[in-house]
């Protein structure tokens, strides 16, 4: 065998570009053939003085011979891997030939043969698990078909499909995920192609694809999971989120400075809105920039509702937290007929209790909860004390927390106006007591600060400071507002408590699928990368709402973890009249693995077992 180098010339561009074959010689009578044996592509990663090396090697490892010279391991993992794809293509090469046999459950023919031992290795193991997984969720939801819809080529829409898996299984940037997709996993085999087959460029490409059908992709893909699982549209829930970026990002108008939900100050960053059902699955999303108001944006859901999600005519219950909930937003929401409950702005100082005795409800770990409806005047809504004594504890210990810390820097702050060289003008003294106050503007409001001057000099020489006397301050008491007079305290309470899932859809998309920080320069590859993240997370909360119902409540983390020990392996023997056996097929998977695929239906095998063999 040898490597001949082939030129091949773009007429449009008259660019020339040169390609690799390895080729075969043979001899018909007296004359000398050439035979294409396998295109090698560029071969950038090797020079041209070493292909010799790596065509030899590609023949011994075809004739079973062992190479006791060679120890370049870039040459022996590149004739591997040519090997193997010449094996899978059941080529006839000199006087060798291929056969291709896959060994199905139905098989009852007995092989045995006899193999030298020492011969057996195990080689190119890969995960499968987890891509095994995420491609049935993928292909239940219709995303796949969604997808095709566009109008696609097969090769950008299997891309699509990896680059979601990958955001899934692998979350990184296109770089580590091309690297990954080379050496650790065995994704692009689950759609028929080879290893390094799909390049980072084609990963963007496939990103920028998806986030250019957003609305028409965002709209079907729950349309067929609300009618795949008859999920009922009468509750949603709104909430807006912010991701921080890595760099400078002047060329990006999405990227700004902020209030950062992560107390990251530092970095600029962009604002994610979602609608989001009691189930968690994203009804609707919308990117703003990172100095976004919040209470701005509902004025842009309530329009979007109808025109670019899949709700049904009646209008769905809104749930929002207390950062979104202006009297302007409710008042529009009336307006338009929305019933709505959230958390009250501000604590009710006069109203009067409509239920006598109060429900009492418990939380998840039990604690008990105290309800009553009430009422106010000058208010049009309709509003549910609840008293937690939970939370009356939490706002103690916050408040300790912020009390040590505040008068500790008063203490640090009245010893340094009696040091020398401090600036204890009175102008000086009331700028920086305000920076002061400013950092700590949680507890700071609760103090009253006196100040000793010394006119004469016009310099401040003390200061002191007294705690405000508020009992009621933390008492666990606060108010949830809602619109619909007809609703009872439960219902209120339970529509209340189902924000915990956009907090629980924040928390994945953060956390198991690292959807920041973002390191991306370009607003195109910005948003195509926020938005293949959201994709990922509807294909992980179909799993996830699947085995919840069979009371398997793992992190998505978690289960990656699990399914990670479920492999792809390739063997290879050699038979005692000097066959090559190579047999390729999954492990054996854990109690845990196939207990996860089982509950929800899923095939556990990816494909059955496939016997080579080389005579």
């Amino acid at each position: 065998m040898f490597i001949s180098k082939v030129y091949k010339k773009n007429t449009k561009s008259d660019k020339s570009y040169m390609y690799f074959r390895l080729m075969r010689s043979y001899r018909i009578g007296n004359k000398t053939r050439h035979e294409l044996v396998l295109n090698l592509g560029t071969l950038e990663e090797l020079p041209v003085e070493r292909h010799k090396i790596l065509s030899d090697r590609i023949e011994q490892i075809l004739n079973n011979q062992i190479d006791f010279f060679c120890s370049d391991t870039q040459i022996e993992e590149l004739a591997k891997k040519y090997s193997n794809q010449i094996i899978k293509s059941k080529k006839k090469f000199g006087n060798k030939k291929i056969e291709k046999k896959e060994i199905t459950e139905e098989d009852k023919e007995v092989d045995y043969q006899v193999v030298d031992v020492n011969s057996v290795s195990s080689e190119n193991v890969r995960e499968i698990g987890s891509e095994w997984l995420a491609k049935q969720a993928i292909e239940q939801i219709g995303l796949d078909k969604i997808i095709t819809n566009q109008k696609v080529s097969d090769k950008l829409l299997k891309s699509t499909q990896i680059s979601i898996i990958s955001r899934m299984v692998h979350p990184s940037s296109e770089l580590e995920t091309e690297r990954w997709l080379k050496e650790n996993t065995a994704l692009n085999q689950l759609f028929d192609l080879q290893e390094d087959e799909i390049s980072r460029y084609e990963l963007n490409k496939a990103n920028e694809f998806l986030y250019k059908n957003k609305e028409i992709i965002e709209k079907e893909i729950y349309t067929n999971i609300k009618n795949l699982f008859s999920l009922q549209g009468n509750i949603v829930i709104y909430d807006l989120t912010n991701l921080f970026f890595e760099g400078r990002k002047k060329g990006s108008s999405y990227c700004k400075f902020g209030r950062s939900k992560e107390k990251r100050s530092d970095c600029r960053l962009i604002c994610l809105a979602l609608l989001v059902d009691i189930h968690g699955f994203i009804t609707y999303s919308h990117l703003y920039s990172g100095n976004q108001n919040e209470p701005q944006t509902l004025a842009d859901v309530v329009a979007d509702l109808k025109q670019k999600t899949s709700i049904s005519d009646n209008k769905p219950v809104i749930v929002m937290d207390a950062g979104i909930t202006t009297e302007d937003n409710l008042k529009e929401l009336r307006q338009k007929n929305h019933d709505y409950v959230c958390v009250s702005r501000s604590k009710l100082k006069k109203y009067e209790i409509i239920e006598e005795e109060p429900v009492i409800v418990e939380d998840n770990r039990k604690n008990k909860i105290e309800l009553r409806k009430v009422k106010t005047e000058n208010k049009e809504d309709n509003f549910l004390y609840v008293k937690s004594e939970q939370k009356r504890h939490k706002e103690v210990s916050m408040d300790d927390r912020f009390t040590e810390k505040f008068e500790k820097e008063l203490s640090e702050f009245n010893e340094n106006l009696q040091k020398k060289g401090t600036r204890r003008k009175v102008a000086d003294v009331y700028q920086r007591i305000g920076r002061l106050k400013e950092r700590n503007h949680y507890i700071s409001g609760q103090y009253e600060l006196t100040f000793t001057e010394d006119t004469d000099k016009g310099i401040v020489t003390s200061m002191q400071w007294k705690r405000k006397e508020n009992e009621s301050q933390y008492d666990g008491i606060y108010f949830i507002r809602y619109s619909n007079k007809a609703l009872n305290t439960n219902e209120i309470w339970n529509i209340y408590n189902t924000i915990r899932e956009v907090e629980q859809t924040f928390r994945t998309l953060k956390t198991d699928l690292q959807i920041r920080p973002i390191y991306h320069q370009k607003d195109s590859a910005i948003l195509s990368h926020i938005f293949v993240g959201l994709l990922a997370y509807q294909v992980v909360n179909t799993i996830r709402y699947q085995l919840k119902k069979h009371k398997i409540n793992m992190s998505w983390a978690s289960i990656v973890q699990k399914l990670n020990t479920y492999k792809s392996v390739v063997t290879d023997m050699i038979t005692k009249d000097g066959k090559k056996i190579t047999l390729k097929y999954c492990c054996r998977p854990s109690p845990t693995v196939t207990e996860i695929f089982e509950k929800i239906n899923y095939k556990i095998r990816p494909f059955r077992k496939q016997k080579f063999v080389v005579t």
